[in-house]
């Protein structure tokens, strides 16, 4: 029997990533889309560039942020691979996710990342403060 090449049939773990994967993105789409609302609707304090923007400073807090992502992917190699517990958390990732190809891990990273940024820090955090 010849193999078939169609699309549409690929592994039974497939569809439930893509459900996965959808999810996400519509969870960090809505976190993206509060703050963009409310910035469109009010007078309130700016989302993008708030009073003392300066490049300078977001250089900085570019290369402190990639840094600090960088060491916390270090650590989390180093425990995953020394420690009972980091090895059971990583297996339960796995199993919760399945294996996720590199452009879906480069894509929660950016949409969690954004979101959640934009959302806490961008429109909660001068609103309520540091509660």
């Amino acid at each position: 029997m010849p193999e078939s090449h169609d699309k549409s049939a690929q592994p039974a773990t497939a569809a439930p990533r893509r459900r996965f994967m959808r999810t996400a993105v519509a969870f960090y789409g809505l976190l993206m889309a509060v703050p963009l609302w409310w910035q469109a609707a009010s007078e309130g304090p700016g989302l993008f560039y708030p009073e003392g923007f300066s490049v300078a400073d977001t250089v900085g807090g570019f290369v402190t942020g990639a840094l600090a992502g960088l060491g916390v992917v270090g650590l989390s190699a180093l425990t995953t691979q020394y420690t009972r517990w980091g090895r059971a958390l990583a297996d339960a990732f796995a199993a919760l996710l399945g294996r996720l190809s590199g452009r879906e891990v480069w894509a929660l990273a950016l949409l969690s990342g954004f979101g959640e940024e934009m959302f806490f820090r961008g429109f909660l955090q001068p609103r309520l403060g540091l509660v």
